[in-house]
């Protein structure tokens, strides 16, 4: 049976701070240090959700089935919940009450917007040749990343589950 490694939001966030922040020479960093710290730290926001699903579905499971689990949480279903979060008056009606409660807590709320905001920003760091990032901004996006990871472990469990639990369903949707 092959080893399984949990990939940790933890260790994608030092990734993205020593990629951020180094540079040997005198000058700009490199661009594309900058590029995969911006999307290294999109994916650390990524997997921290994801995990927080997976806690919240299956807390005591097999580790296989955990992983399993994990790897079905899937980026458009964060998306179109952190989405709802941001403008509630988007959601479904049958989600709208549990959306709208979620959205009333700051900081799930800064967890979607700033889910958003490093997801369109990984988007252009991987895909638009034409962008240029400076360090402030990736050093920001990877400070935001962080920031949201260690609220997102102190949100009151209800509202954390109602996250998550709207994530589950999205993801199941799209399967």
């Amino acid at each position: 049976m092959p080893v399984s490694w949990q990939i940790k939001p933890e260790r994608l966030l030092e990734t993205a701070r020593s990629l951020v922040e180094h540079h040997t020479a005198q000058g700009r960093p490199k661009q594309s240090n900058l590029r995969r710290g911006v999307s290294t730290a999109y994916y650390a926001v990524f997997h921290a959700i994801g995990w927080a699903v997976v806690a919240h579905l299956l807390p005591n499971g097999r580790r296989a089935d955990q992983f399993a689990l994990a790897r079905s949480v899937d980026h458009p279903a964060i998306k179109k919940v952190c989405g709802w979060i941001a403008n509630p008056n988007q959601a479904p009606t049958h989600v709208a009450p549990l959306v709208g409660t979620i959205a009333n807590n700051a900081a799930m709320l800064n967890v979607a917007l700033v889910f958003l905001d490093l997801m369109e920003a990984r988007h252009r760091a991987d895909y638009d040749h034409a962008a240029k990032f400076s360090k402030p901004t990736a050093v920001r996006h990877v400070n935001d990343a962080e920031a949201v990871i260690q609220s997102l472990d102190h949100v009151a469990a209800g509202i954390r589950e109602a996250f998550c639990a709207l994530i589950a369903l999205e993801a199941r949707k799209a399967q």
